[in-house]
């Protein structure tokens, strides 16, 4: 029986990839291929292809035709082993690390010098391994990692470069795979900092083959990786905006994503060159397009991308976001996302504004005009910000304003009223 911490962990991996708009990533694992119908086991490929789960069972359970698959040459064979991996099954998954060793079959059937059919299938069937459930995963995880099994998929990379992108994307399912598992087993030290710099390198370098499944590999190693914008390019950085742009009318889930590794990059990053990266008036004129858009997701992740800035020791880029306030303000009041107004106030914090009163007045009365829609949760990040924009100065307020307070600290939520309790000691009532 699996682990229900590890089966807690692979629930949140299901879940960003959801919340990714990538399933399909993981859902079509067949391979689509052009095989002559004379070869070995054709027509065994296609009744398997038609029902998976059910011919996958009868094929697992006889051991004879599994010999004769996993030592057959034939691409069909290739096809329906890589393919059953793609089972629901975990009694049978498990009977095919366990019993018939099939990730060492793949392994030792990838072909380092030749990035051909073979290979890709291999890989195929690699990645539908690692997007199972079977309780004997980390055994085969720690195979392909004691087999250096990230240098093979460098080595690939490198074969592949000539390679259609429908191609490339085997080995970029492969490597998430990877990086998806080591982190649910904390398999980290044995990729090592060189393995997720060499997968970084890799992600940027084909990031045109598929921006969102590398936007998610850059993601997972930027985890380990401090700086990671001296790995890429101002152009890299530039079109993952316009990647933004170009998405939002089209597949608006993906857009957080891409921002969100956008901000990946601009996070404890070199500050010469993001303030070149800023003085690019393409990229002026894109980020102005982005805060005009109408859409939560951006607000809020435009909000998070103005407050690391505004963290940043640079008089320069200071004064840009000082300069931006005003649209972020716009942002904030046509906003009715607690998390833009939550990164808005931090935006003003990290500022370091001399006056900031008005908008901490803001903030209040946005607090009180949607005080019945808001869990308390919210209420007392948004308590906290104000706190902190408050300082150790006493602020006035109304005397609606100092009622509201008051309410709040009847309420049920001992952090909420403790957070209020504070704040009251810090304001006055005009």
């Amino acid at each position: 029986m699996m682990n229900p911490i590890i089966d807690a962990k692979r629930s949140k991996f299901r879940q960003e990839i959801r919340k990714a708009d990538l399933r399909e990533f993981y859902k079509k694992k067949r391979i689509i291929s052009v095989i002559d119908p004379t070869q070995e086991f054709f027509q065994l490929k296609l009744k398997f292809d038609e029902q998976i789960e059910l011919e996958g069972i009868k094929i697992i359970s006889n051991d004879l035709l599994m010999t004769q698959l996993l030592n057959s040459d034939s691409k069909s064979a290739y096809n329906i082993l890589s393919n059953l991996c793609s089972m629901e099954s975990n009694e049978y998954m498990d009977i095919l690390v366990q019993r018939y060793q099939i990730h060492i079959y793949f392994l030792l059937n990838i072909d380092t010098q030749d990035y051909n059919d073979k290979t890709i299938t291999m890989l195929s069937g690699i990645a539908n391994l690692l997007y199972s459930s079977n309780t004997l995963l980390k055994k085969a995880v720690l195979y392909l990692l004691e087999n250096k099994i990230f240098e093979q998929f460098i080595k690939l990379s490198h074969l592949a470069n000539e390679a259609p992108s429908e191609q490339k994307v085997y080995l970029l399912r492969a490597c998430l795979g990877m990086l998806l598992v080591v982190d649910q087993f904390e398999l980290q030290h044995q990729v090592g900092y060189d393995g997720y710099t060499q997968i970084l390198k890799l992600s940027l370098d084909w990031i045109l083959v598929d921006t969102d499944l590398c936007c998610i590999l850059i993601q997972k190693c930027s985890k380990y990786i401090k700086n990671i914008i001296r790995f890429t390019s101002l152009d890299i950085l530039h079109y993952l905006l316009i990647q933004v742009i170009f998405t939002y009318n089209k597949k608006t889930k993906k857009i957080e994503l891409i921002i969100d590794t956008f901000n990946k990059f601009i996070e404890g990053g070199d500050i010469d060159l993001i303030v070149e990266l800023l003085d690019r008036q393409n990229v002026q004129d894109d980020i102005m397009r982005l805060c005009d858009q109408k859409y939560h997701k951006i607000h809020k992740n435009m909000m998070e991308f103005f407050q690391i800035l505004a963290d940043m020791d640079s008089e320069i880029i200071n004064n840009y976001c000082i300069e931006m306030l005003p649209t972020m303000t716009e942002m904030f009041d046509e906003s009715n996302n607690p998390q833009v107004w939550i990164k808005y106030g931090k935006l003003i914090h990290n500022l370091e504004i001399d006056d900031n009163s008005n908008y901490i007045y803001a903030l209040i009365d946005r607090l009180m005009e949607e005080n019945h829609s808001l869990h308390s949760s919210v209420k007392t990040k948004m308590l906290e910000i104000i706190d902190k924009l408050v300082g150790d100065r006493v602020l006035s307020i109304t005397k609606e304003q100092h009622y509201y307070f008051e309410q709040l600290t009847m309420t049920l939520d001992d952090i909420l009223e403790r957070t209020v309790v504070m704040l009251l000691t810090k304001i006055v009532e005009i």
